[in-house]
């Protein structure tokens, strides 16, 4: 059973006071009024429901124009209300920009009680334009509602703060009882979707859709972030020396020191949606589909009906050195979002959309509807469909291809490796079928339909799990390999799926939500994963519920496991979940999603 971990921790409401002070006017005056001469504030609400303890949690920003002094802020007034019981403190915080995560605290009023107003000292806030911060702490294990009322700001003078004024109500979330307590939240600018890696030094390192990579102590504290030029769906590895890679949807793939400074940055044509992987020998693979189509040529081509060129989709893998030089690209067929694997020989797996166009046998034939010859590859796993997705393997010394699997449908799951070296991966329901002239016809997407692959390291199919054996809806998570060979994976119809090395349906876990994330898988066999539904579940080996943790928003980033058994998440809500564990990742051939800690996919 999880141990449950008793104890009193915080989380923080935040309040953004925007305050830009001018030097002008006369200092003093309590309560601050608008006057008729200058423009309101702007207030707006950014409160959330949330689950307790949870640090930096935003509820307002209130943008300040100007004020009548360039006098300090001596003190404020503010309030707590609602149906919760205990409140462990009220801090105010200051900083001359806009960033919360470097502010100072310049003001505390301890165990104060709910409803009651304090006056609350400031110290070293307002003598120049800034910002001031309201946060909240409340113990673990509260229930109830919560708002915040700011009453005034005094020492400025009079000034355009529409005060006084309160946040909406929001509610605690409960999580179930015997486990999944929080250590600490981080809030980000965006959602994170990226899973973590973790350094040997315990810190954490993540993407988020605000374009940043941060860098994140094992206290919960920013450490650095790093800003690209797009959003940051990918997730980052950590090389043998340290460095940082990761990919953004600007096209640009980053090698990040561990202090935060660029190391250097490659460009390429795609957008790296793709986690990259780390090889034996330090180069890394990255990877995901071109930003502008592909336009070939087709004046070779007899016949009335065949177009001058087609346009087609495609996607880049690269193989970029240490020193950020290229070894080689590879072309592939159709949209990368699959992120790849390398095996224990070097060769690297990945998988792809597939584009039917390029995908063609003859390219010049297809287009008449008088066409009867098969001009489609049929799918490896079953003849009587056409090719609609990939799984590569490729060879790292040159790019080459060595054998391609066609799938039956999208393949955007990202491969795992067992321990005899046969390739997991899921695919999405396929969307076209032959009819029986051979020609290839769109038919409706199966909505109930999913697959999940089990490959021979030569490329030929060991099984095939389907709808016919329980598997519903599209496969976008990433398999994970258990210590007994069980292989775990979800599927966007809501459920989690334990399947055993031979086929088999082992059980199937429900949750209210599709299941993107990827499952991770601790020493104690209990089994990580996280939904849109909005919770990270943690799952027995037998199928069962341990506990839950509802976040605000959808989980659709990977959990981590840390050596000491704490939990990593991301959740859309914009916040890093840092919740309490048992055990370590376990030592499986595949735990979690690229593999380990440091995220390099490699076995």
């Amino acid at each position: 059973m999880y141990k449950k971990y008793e104890f009193l921790s915080s989380f923080i409401l935040l309040i953004v006071l925007g305050m830009f002070v001018s030097s002008c006017g006369d200092s003093g005056g309590s309560s601050i009024n608008s006057t008729s001469s200058q423009t309101l504030d702007t207030w707006t609400d950014e409160s959330t429901d949330t689950t307790v303890p949870v640090t930096d949690l935003r509820m307002v920003k209130i943008s300040i124009t100007a004020t009548d002094s360039g006098a300090p802020l001596t003190s404020t007034i503010a309030v707590v209300n609602g149906t919760i019981t205990a409140v462990t403190d009220i801090k105010v915080w200051w900083n001359t920009v806009d960033d919360f995560t470097t502010a100072t605290q310049v003001g505390i009023k301890t165990s104060p009680d709910v409803g009651g107003a304090y006056k609350i000292s400031l110290t070293g806030a307002g003598s120049g334009s800034g910002f001031l911060y309201y946060t909240i702490s409340i113990p673990d294990g509260t229930t109830g509602n919560y708002y915040m009322r700011v009453l005034s700001v005094e020492g400025a003078g009079p000034d355009n703060i529409p005060l006084a004024k309160s946040t909406d109500t929001k509610n605690v979330l409960g999580h179930v009882a015997g486990g999944g307590e929080l250590n600490w939240s981080f809030k980000a600018g965006g959602a994170i979707v990226s899973s973590p890696a973790i350094g040997d030094d315990g810190t954490i390192y993540v993407g988020s859709d605000d374009h940043f990579l941060y860098a994140i102590s094992s206290d919960g504290k920013l450490k650095w972030k790093y800003e690209t030029g797009d959003v940051i769906t990918a997730s980052p590895a950590i090389g043998s020396d340290g460095t940082i890679y990761v990919g953004s949807k600007d096209r640009q793939f980053y090698a990040i020191n561990p202090d935060g400074t660029l190391k250097w940055v490659y460009p390429t044509v795609s957008l790296l949606v793709s986690s990259p992987a780390i090889g034996s020998d330090g180069t890394i693979y990255v990877g995901g589909p071109d930003l502008d189509k592909t336009i070939i040529s087709l004046s070779s081509c007899i016949g009335d009906d065949v177009p001058s060129s087609i346009t087609v989709q495609l996607s880049h893998l690269y193989a970029v050195k240490p020193d950020g030089t290229l070894r080689w690209s590879k072309v592939l067929s159709g949209s990368m979002d699959s992120s790849p694997a390398i095996a224990t020989d070097g060769i690297i797996y990945v998988g792809t959309d597939g584009d039917e166009l390029y995908d063609k046998i003859y390219p010049c034939e297809g287009f008449s509807p008088a066409v009867t010859k098969t001009y489609i590859p049929p799918s490896d796993a079953n003849p009587y469909y056409p090719v609609n997705g990939h799984l590569y393997a490729i060879y790292p010394a040159d790019g080459k291809v060595k054998w391609d699997f066609k799938t039956l449908g999208d393949v955007d799951s990202s491969p795992a490796i067992g321990s005899d070296g046969r390739i997991y991966v899921g695919s999405d329901a396929y969307d076209r079928a032959f009819d029986s002239d051979g020609k290839v016809i769109s038919i409706s997407k199966p909505q109930t339909i999913g697959y999940l692959y089990a490959i021979n390291p030569s490329g030929t199919l060991r099984w095939l799990y389907d709808k016919s054996s329980g598997l519903y809806g599209d496969v976008d998570s990433s398999p994970a390999i258990g210590s007994d060979g069980t292989i775990y994976i979800g599927s966007d119809k809501n459920d989690v799926f334990a399947i055993n090395p031979d086929g088999t349906l082992k059980w199937v876990f429900p949750t209210r939500g599709d299941v993107n994330s990827s499952p991770a898988i601790a020493s104690d066999g209990t089994i990580y994963v996280g939904s849109e539904d909005g919770r990270l579940y943690a799952l027995n080996t037998d199928g069962t519920l341990k506990w839950s943790y509802d976040t605000s928003d959808g989980v659709n980033s990977s959990p981590a496991v840390g050596p000491d058994g704490t939990i990593y998440v991301g959740s859309d809500d914009g916040y890093l979940y840092v919740i309490k564990g048992e055990g370590t990742l376990a030592v499986s051939p595949w735990p979690k999603f690229h593999h380990d800690l440091r995220n390099t996919g490699r076995k």
